[in-house]
């Protein structure tokens, strides 16, 4: 599986609105059409989801419980956000740990 190159999202088909963050850079990204992931980098977030979702198979359900987004976590000794962070489902068995928590930041 390999991610495919950068493709914008059209703001109307964003994931996770409900994020403040989200809901923000989605009403900017409609008011100014012509701004793009160099302006507002909620575009390259939402290519990363939709990339989860169709290169990586990830259910759409799981996001906004197990996909989440703007999260502080802690990192070592400090606390960062990450921008894309996948929470494991709780294990109900000693065989079966849970895993910690993914961050994915993402940089463009």
């Amino acid at each position: 599986m390999i991610i495919k190159p950068f493709y914008k999202i059209s703001p109307d088909k964003w994931l996770l609105t409900n994020n403040s963050d989200v809901a923000a850079a989605q009403t900017k990204a409609i008011a100014n059409p012509e701004m793009d992931e160099t302006h507002i980098e909620e575009y390259v977030r939402q290519w990363v989801l939709k990339e989860l979702i169709d290169t990586y198979s990830y259910p759409a359900d799981w996001f906004g419980e197990r996909i989440i987004v703007e999260e502080r976590v802690q990192m070592a000794t400090m606390l960062k956000e990450a921008d894309i962070l996948r929470i494991p489902m709780m294990s109900t068995s000693d065989s079966d740990p849970c895993r910690p928590a993914i961050p994915i930041h993402v940089v463009h």
